[in-house]
């Protein structure tokens, strides 16, 4: 999953690391964690926080200029814009992402067939990305948000 800049098309925000958003102000919504790449600026104070109650409340502070980007994953940002009402044209999606999160599958080792479980998962998840049934998965039902 790939954690990237989302900047006003009109003020677009080329993310090129971290230096490249110093000054600028991050929209990151209540109870949210920044990514780790970013925390550093926030700490020292190069990076400022727009803190809305809402993350659909930030696709609005950027168009309306009063943050200068959000960071979102790629399944999530369309349908965030969506929500808050927004064409996705009107955003700039940064070519390069800022971090690349993975996610897993945990089972307690108290879990009876705990190895087994993931094996099975593991051997399915591998036949969906194969087939292309993952991505397809994905589309329609991730990034839609449905």
């Amino acid at each position: 999953v790939r954690q990237q800049a989302i900047s006003a098309a009109t003020r677009p925000v080329l993310y090129t690391g971290p230096d490249s958003v110093k000054g600028l102000r991050l929209c990151l919504p209540k109870g949210w964690a920044p990514v780790n790449t970013l925390a550093p600026l926030i700490d020292a104070g190069d990076l400022a926080l727009v803190v809305p109650a809402e993350a659909k409340d930030c696709p609005r502070l950027v168009q309306a200029g009063k943050a200068d980007l959000v960071v979102l994953n790629n399944f999530v940002a369309p349908h965030l814009i969506a929500d808050a009402g927004l064409p996705l044209s009107a955003f700039q999606i940064a070519p390069k992402a800022i971090e690349i999160a993975s996610h897993y599958l945990l089972v307690s080792t108290g879990v009876p067939n705990g190895r087994a479980l993931v094996k099975q998962f593991n051997l399915g998840l591998d036949k969906l990305r194969r087939t292309g049934d993952y991505d397809r998965i994905m589309a329609k039902h991730i990034a839609s948000g449905s």
